[in-house]
This record gives C-alpha cells, sequence and structure tokens, in this order.
C-alpha cells in the first residue's frame, strides 16, 4: 500500500502482513511513490513515482522493485 504515514511530505510504499504484523517500508523517496500492484507470480511491485504531489504533477513515471 502507499502512504504518507509518519508525517512523510509525499506517500511512500508499504507492505505489511495480511493480519497487520510485519510493516515494513519499502520506498524512500522525498517525492510521491504509489498506486502499487503486485505482479502475477509475487516477485514484483510495479508503481508510479514522481518528485511532489500527483495531483499537481505534469507526469508521473512507472518503476518496479523486487517484492520482498
Amino acid at each position: 500500500f502507499s502512504s504518507d504515514r509518519g508525517e512523510l511530505a509525499n506517500a511512500n510504499l508499504f507492505v505489511v502482513n495480511a493480519e497487520g504484523t510485519g510493516l515494513d517500508r519499502l520506498t524512500f523517496y522525498d517525492g510521491y511513490d504509489g498506486a502499487p500492484s503486485w505482479s502475477p507470480d509475487g516477485e514484483w511491485i510495479a508503481f508510479e513515482s514522481c518528485s511532489g504531489d500527483p495531483d499537481g504533477s505534469a507526469g508521473t513515471a512507472v518503476w518496479i522493485i523486487r517484492a520482498p
């Protein structure tokens, strides 16, 4: 999921177990990382990223990272 929890200026990506344990932050970017989507095989997470608020951005880039 993406969130600005912990008073982040913009959302970053987090992962948590289904029962709510094991919270891990996956991205550490000053800009926005959000709209995550897992690959069908569970190996990768695709997401959008931009340098600020995506609603006021000229565009976002799509990135992929290996799932934890």
